[in-house]
């Protein structure tokens, strides 16, 4: 079992399953993880190269938007995040666009310690630009052992 979910062109969860919500409860459906990732703390925690991470999302975001950039949901996830994070500011000024499909990540994950994790990008054909990310480590990792640790905390289906 890997992290995935589903998200728009505007970083909001549209589906997600248990693993995903584990990893980050900033996974959930109906949540923005750009918005969660600038302001929440226990986000800033949870990324190594945080940072890094914030620029290569706004610059992902500018890419997903494309020439789209008077949408009104557009317009109002900036303005929010202007407001409340000089950093995210900061990024959007730059006007940096870059479409992030593929990447590796060390996590600092609360239960089950330190991951790195690779994530892909897949784009759900059909859709308005949705995303599927997943998340996997590698084969026989000590973060594959984490991931599995963290899968076990799940309620089991019946």
């Amino acid at each position: 079992q890997v992290p995935a979910f589903v998200q728009d062109r505007f970083m909001t969860v549209l589906a997600a399953n248990p693993l995903a919500v584990a990893l980050s409860p900033r996974n959930k459906a109906g949540t923005n993880v750009l918005r969660e990732a600038f302001l929440d703390p226990a986000e800033r925690e949870l990324y190594e190269d945080w940072e890094q991470v914030m620029a290569e999302a706004t610059a992902g975001l500018r890419a997903s938007v494309g020439e789209r950039v008077n949408d009104p949901a557009l317009e109002a996830l900036v303005s929010d995040l202007s407001k409340r994070s000089a950093y995210f500011l900061q990024l959007w000024a730059r006007h940096d666009v870059r479409p992030k499909v593929a990447g590796k990540r060390l996590l600092h994950h609360p239960l089950v310690g330190d991951m790195e994790l690779f994530h892909e990008k897949l784009a759900v054909t059909g859709t308005d630009e949705h995303l599927l990310v997943i998340h996997h480590a590698e084969p026989g990792s000590r973060s594959e052992l984490a991931l599995q640790r963290l899968a076990a905390t799940l309620p089991q289906a019946d």
